[in-house]
């Protein structure tokens, strides 16, 4: 056998066994699909064994039944919420310092991510345009200021066309 075919045989057998490693690693189109059709399991805190497709009451306490979550579910949950702490910790604490002046009821955070700040409701006061997230309260009905029309609201977001 010449060294050109060994090597053509050697390299087709390592690129076979990554591809065949790298599959191993991925979810699959159908198993990701029937793991997102399967259904939802509920179970009481107080009795483990009693278990439902649905929400509902235990038969044995009365206790709501609670939607059962994965590990990495409640990890990711977890996350979520630590993140979500840390955003309004930092909104406090700019509020505080008199930097954080938004408009809607629940402060946005795109101000807090990009700027460091929030001037929306003085810029709204004043007829200027406010950031996308504090528009999109305003249309919801979350404006903070009940003479302000939510029609009357401007943002900085631009339309393109493609």
């Amino acid at each position: 056998m010449t060294s050109l075919k060994l090597f053509f045989i050697i390299l087709i057998t390592l690129l076979l066994s990554v591809t065949v490693l790298v599959a191993q690693g991925h979810d699959h189109p159908k198993e990701k699909q029937s793991q997102s059709m399967a259904k939802e399991t509920y179970t009481c805190p107080m009795h483990p064994e009693v278990k439902s497709d649905k929400p509902g009451k235990c038969p044995k306490c009365g206790m709501n039944l609670e939607k059962v979550t994965t590990p990495k579910q409640s990890a990711v949950k977890d996350k979520v919420n630590k993140a979500t702490s840390l955003l309004k910790e930092a909104k406090d604490e700019l509020m505080q310092q008199g930097k954080y002046s938004c408009c809607i009821d629940e402060p946005c955070n795109s101000c807090l991510i990009e700027h460091q700040s929030c001037s929306c409701y003085k810029n709204l006061k004043e007829g200027k345009a406010v950031c996308n997230e504090c528009y999109g309260g305003w249309q919801r009905g979350d404006g903070v200021d009940k003479n302000i029309k939510p029609a009357d609201v401007k943002t900085t977001y631009k339309k393109h066309n493609h």
